[in-house]
């Protein structure tokens, strides 16, 4: 933490940071299974183009998918075990909610090269949310020596990023 003085008196400079809100890394693509995509009865199907992420943990009560669409693919939630729990269809929607409250971890199906499934967003709850790529947020606080921010900044940081 830093000390500073603005005009009405001393203040705080506070560095934060904590995990972003996109669950999904397409960087870990490539770890997925090539040429097929899952489909809401868990199964997988030969298809060219998709690839089916790997298993991403989760807890709580739901998940939403925005951004990835198809005619049968599906987001698919898995046990601790990695068994398949219950699967919900895109169905050629832009966002799908599963619930997620006795599973461990979620599989989907994207195009890797696919401009909207490049920004597909994962998230915790019933609401998409914008895309934001996945990593930790930093930012700097500016607060009065009672606690109140004054000021603050947002980043994502890349994994490059210090």
């Amino acid at each position: 933490m830093l000390k500073g003085i603005v005009s009405g008196g001393p203040v705080d400079i506070v560095r934060i940071a904590m995990k972003g809100r996109n669950l999904f890394d397409i960087n870990g693509l490539s770890d997925g299974v090539e040429g097929y995509y899952v489909q809401a009865n868990g199964t997988e199907a030969k298809n060219g183009p998709w690839r089916i992420t790997q298993y991403i943990p989760v807890h709580g009560d739901y998940v939403t998918l925005y951004g990835p669409t198809g005619n049968a693919p599906a987001i698919c939630a898995y046990d601790e075990n990695k068994q398949f729990i219950r699967g919900v269809s895109y169905s050629n929607t832009i966002s799908t909610t599963i619930s997620i409250e006795d599973a461990s971890y979620v599989r989907f199906s994207l195009i890797p090269t696919s401009t909207q499934h490049a920004e597909a967003m994962l998230n915790y709850g019933q609401t998409p949310l914008p895309y934001e790529p996945y990593g930790m947020q930093q930012g700097w606080e500016v607060r009065d020596q009672q606690g109140t921010i004054l000021w603050g900044a947002d980043k994502t940081l890349t994994g490059t990023d210090s």
